[in-house]
């Protein structure tokens, strides 16, 4: 279960996107997020990221923002974890037969 209330600040949240890093290197919520709506969530001694859903439906570039999102949150994880940039999916895309 997820305890949504650290991010209440930004309205009730019952539903969001969400990414995390396994395991998770030193400093990773400290590392900025994008959109402006988007929290790094203190969970069971770890940290996921989080944007609300709500935020992004009422964004009027609501793919953008969850592509933006996403983004962010990976390439957070990937340079602390030292994972190497040209591994970074184009678009979402994780599957390399589909990329």
């Amino acid at each position: 279960m997820i305890d949504m209330t650290a991010v209440r600040g930004c309205g009730t949240i019952d539903q969001a996107f969400y990414s995390y890093t396994a395991p998770e290197p030193d400093g990773l919520a400290d590392r900025p997020l994008e959109p402006t709506a988007a929290r790094w969530l203190p969970q069971r001694g770890s940290h996921l990221a989080v944007l609300p859903y709500d935020a992004v439906r009422r964004s009027p570039t609501p793919h953008d923002d969850i592509q933006t999102f996403f983004a962010a949150a990976y390439r957070a994880g990937a340079d602390l974890a030292g994972w190497p940039a040209e591994r970074e999916c184009d678009h979402g895309i994780t599957d390399p037969l589909l990329a």
